[in-house]
């Protein structure tokens, strides 16, 4: 790894024991001792959107990189790094692609990886950037301009789930320019009973408004810009349907409350998404 690169490693408030600042820690991993890698603690527990707002607060690169901690990036980083530091690009966001494998075994393919390589392709393939821009979501296979993020004041929602699609959306729609490259930076892992593999059907009533309102966020910041509502917030509904007919009524009730909207255009949404997804079910079946 190149020496100018900034490593900011952000605990949010461990025990004492599993604590980076630990000289016992630090013993065991001795990288953790190089002159480039920083440690900043939260004094309690929070969010990863915490911990991330806490390392915008030092950082001070030219491009920002965003892992989790069960996460890891692939060799092909370092040569990525080289070329951006040679490069000219005026680009404000590098997007990449991502290998997805589970946790307990990193040889076993797992499918995190499919949104975001897909959309990848797809920008590669008809120049579309909409949904790279806006509909992105996690930060780990972005590479963004700090000038970007210092320019728009843009942060993290300190939220326990979802709490990095705001910041995404943001990112892409203020950025002038963006590149695209099919290069693989990023593995991210899976694991049972973690905040991102629970599925819909099982969630809380808890987790299912903090996800909505996330996605309402995201809309009510493009909705003042102009652009019409996005299906996520809608399809979150719909989702949520499979699971409780009463959460869905309560997201509904999110919904209009947040944009005032009258309920049979909610509904006749709902519907219309519903349709879509069950056509494009039926010919995947079919093929």
């Amino acid at each position: 790894m190149r020496d100018d690169v900034e490593i900011i490693v952000v605990d949010d408030c461990s025990p004492e024991d599993k604590n980076p600042l630990n000289e016992l820690v630090r013993a065991r991993f001795p990288e953790l001792n190089l002159p480039n890698v920083f440690f900043y603690s939260t004094p309690q527990g929070g969010s990863a959107g915490r911990a991330r707002n806490v390392g915008l607060e030092h950082a001070q690169g030219k491009w920002l990189l965003f892992a989790d901690a069960d996460d890891f990036y692939t060799k092909a980083l370092a040569d990525v790094m080289n070329r951006l530091a040679s490069s000219d690009s005026d680009a404000d966001i590098w997007y990449f692609k991502v290998r997805s494998v589970w946790s307990s075994d990193i040889s076993r393919p797992a499918n995190r990886d499919v949104w975001n390589n897909y959309m990848v392709d797809r920008y590669l393939a008809t120049g579309d950037s909409y949904d790279l821009r806006i509909n992105h979501g996690p930060t780990w296979p972005l590479i963004i301009r700090h000038q970007l993020v210092k320019e728009h004041a843009i942060r993290f929602h300190e939220t326990m789930y979802s709490n990095d699609g705001f910041f995404t959306c943001c990112c892409g729609f203020y950025a002038r320019t963006i590149a695209v490259d099919p290069t693989v930076i990023y593995t991210i892992t899976k694991r049972p009973g973690s905040l991102s593999s629970t599925p819909y059907w099982k969630m809380s009533r808890e987790e299912c408004g903090i996800r909505m309102r996330e996605a309402i966020e995201i809309d009510k910041f493009l909705y003042s810009q102009g652009m019409p509502l996005q299906d996520s917030v809608f399809s979150g509904v719909f989702l949520n349907a499979l699971c409780s007919p009463k959460i869905a009524w309560e997201m509904v009730g999110l919904i209009h409350d947040s944009f005032d909207l009258s309920y049979p255009f909610i509904f006749a949404k709902v519907g219309w998404i519903t349709i879509k997804k069950s056509i494009k079910r039926i010919i995947r079946n079919l093929k």
